[in-house]
Order: C-alpha cells, then sequence, then structure tokens
C-alpha cells in the first residue's frame, strides 16, 4: 500500500513533529508511515485523514504495477 502523505503534508506546509502530536502518535511512528515501511491501524489512517480533511483513499492507494 503507498500513500501521498509526504507530498500532502509538503504542499500544506504542515509540521511533521505538530501534525503527529495533533492525531495522537509519535513523530517515529509518522516517520514509518511516511517512508511506507509501516501501514498505519485503520484508527489511525482515519484520524490522519480526518485531521487533513480528506478520505482515507485520497491519501492511501494500492500500487497495481
Amino acid at each position: 500500500m503507498r500513500n501521498k502523505l509526504r507530498m500532502i503534508l509538503a504542499e500544506r506546509k504542515i509540521k511533521k513533529g505538530e501534525f503527529a502530536k495533533d492525531v495522537g502518535i509519535t513523530h517515529a511512528t509518522l516517520t514509518l508511515i511516511l517512508k511506507e515501511e509501516r501501514t498505519p491501524t485503520l484508527q489511525v489512517a482515519m484520524k490522519i485523514a480526518q485531521e487533513l480533511g480528506l478520505k482515507v483513499e485520497d491519501i492511501w492507494y494500492f500500487d497495481e504495477e
């Protein structure tokens, strides 16, 4: 599963540390999600999407290659 989270945060000039705190996860966890080394739980993915005013599927997608 891939994500557009890094691009979205950069476009909106959102600081990762503050965003992680707002979502209720650690900076380290957010970093792993951004690097696509960890897929978040559905609950965390929904919190991230809600914080950004997006749908989960606007952020995460399947890489069909």
